[in-house]
């Protein structure tokens, strides 16, 4: 009821001060509510055993290392500290030395500017220049193995000839000898080893012959003078010791008078003497041979060492002629290289 209204019965002044005094009065706030301390205590509780559960050594052994997540670690040793120093190391060097290098002002403009399209062109151009050069780099490599080839060829011919003129030079040297008479260890002493090493290889059977004979020489003008010596024997001129007298007397009329037909060959070891003396006053021994070599046996067996040495001279000159030819060959081809 409003105390105001006038409707209302009256009410005294102090019921209307002890009204107005309780309105003005602030209302009490309502007790606070108790909290339960049980939750507390039980999360306390298994936070403590959690704790002790965690720092006991069995669960760090047995539970947490085979718990995900929870790798078995164990502590790093000097050795492992010191490769990580080293890589550490290495990685600072590497990025100071990246950073020292100096930067490309031009190419650094040339991408931040978008000019990709000349640096393109220009890529394109030093190929074209680079693909150039390397055809004539190509060509320039044939022609440097062509000059080689050519000038190998030459060389090897220069150095042929040099070693035919060396080898004709010698074998010269040696037929003079031989010609002369002389052994050949005597007229030119390192000869043998000379023919040795040039000859020795290829013509061996040759090189013996002219060896043979550079040891022992014979001469055609040797030769007719032993013939000449062997003549009288040979031709029955003089008869043997055992020669009964009318042995004697009849070889005596044989060698004045002779009869032979014109035109016909020569038969008689008288006339095969001769003839045999003729050839070798022109050097023909191959002629005195034949005649020599036509006697009868009686008269061969005492020519038997002069055919000897006939043959060996023969033997070596025909030798000797081998060598000079195999000296002055030409130089095979050289075949070119593939």
């Amino acid at each position: 009821m409003d105390p105001t209204d006038t409707d209302a019965p009256s009410l005294s002044r102090s019921s209307l001060d002890r009204i107005n005094a309780l309105r003005e009065r602030p209302l009490a706030s309502p007790p606070p509510r108790s909290r339960p301390v049980l939750p507390w205590v039980i999360s306390a509780v298994l936070l403590a055993f959690a704790l002790g559960l965690i720092a006991n050594p069995w669960f760090e052994t047995r539970i947490r290392s085979q718990l995900p997540g929870f790798a078995a670690s164990t502590l790093p040793t000097v050795a492992d500290l010191e490769a990580q120093r080293a890589a550490t190391l290495k990685i600072e060097r590497r990025v100071a030395a990246l950073e020292a290098q100096p930067e490309k002002p031009a190419a650094t403009a040339a991408l931040a500017g978008g000019d990709f399209g000349q640096l393109t062109s220009r890529i394109g151009t030093t190929n074209a220049r680079i693909d150039a050069v390397s055809t004539q780099v190509s060509m320039l490599a044939a022609r440097v193995d062509a000059s080689a080839a050519a000038t190998q060829a030459t060389l090897a011919s220069v150095a042929h000839d040099a070693e035919a003129a060396q080898s004709v030079l010698l074998l010269g040297v040696t037929r003079r000898a031989l010609e002369k008479g002389e052994k050949l260890a005597v007229a030119v002493p390192s000869a043998e080893a000379a023919l040795q090493s040039r000859f020795g290889a290829a013509h061996a059977e040759p090189l013996a012959a002219v060896l043979a004979l550079g040891a022992a020489p014979v001469t055609s003008r040797s030769l007719a003078r032993d013939l000449a010596q062997l003549a009288p024997r040979l031709t029955g001129a003089v008869a043997p010791a055992d020669a009964s007298w009318w042995d004697t007397f009849t070889n005596s009329l044989s060698s004045i008078v002779r009869v032979r037909e014109t035109g016909s060959a020569a038969t008689d070891p008288v006339d095969r003497v001769a003839a045999a003396q003729a050839a070798l006053l022109i050097g023909n021994v191959d002629g005195a041979v034949l005649q020599i070599g036509a006697l009868p046996a009686d008269k061969r067996r005492i020519a038997s060492t002069w055919l000897n040495n006939a043959g060996r001279l023969r033997t070596g000159m025909r030798g000797l002629a081998v060598l000079e030819s195999a000296a002055l060959a030409p130089l095979p081809p050289v075949a070119p290289k593939g």
